[in-house]
């Protein structure tokens, strides 16, 4: 069975960042593919942890891998475990170098609980 693939959009206006999906709701005992992006101008993705989770252990659910460009980060989800798990977006303007974040949330299904 393929992945469900979940495609978000991360904007920032006035120094706040909004995800379009928060928490995203994972479908029950079924793996998917998030990708994140970037239609804001002038906001990047960290290079090395623009996405990146709180309370992934001690089962990992998430693996996490910067797309081709730094507008897109991707991450696949095991969803083999009930739990919610917040992660940090982490962005830089791309003119000053200012970090931002966001601790959005996404809520995995699978009947077994974690």
């Amino acid at each position: 069975m393929r992945n469900k693939r979940f495609d978000l959009s991360v904007t920032v206006s006035n120094n706040t960042i909004s995800v379009s999906r928060d928490p995203l709701d994972c479908e029950q005992n079924r793996p998917c593919d998030i990708y994140w992006s970037i239609p804001t101008s002038g906001w990047n993705f960290d290079a090395t942890a623009g996405i990146t989770f709180k309370n992934d252990e001690p089962s990992p659910q998430f693996n996490r891998h910067r797309d081709t460009t730094i507008s897109v980060w991707h991450c696949s989800n095991q969803n083999s475990l009930e739990k919610s798990y917040r992660y940090t977006i982490n962005l830089v303007n791309a003119s000053t170098g200012l970090p931002l974040t966001k601790d959005p949330a996404i809520q995995n299904h699978s009947g077994r609980q974690g």
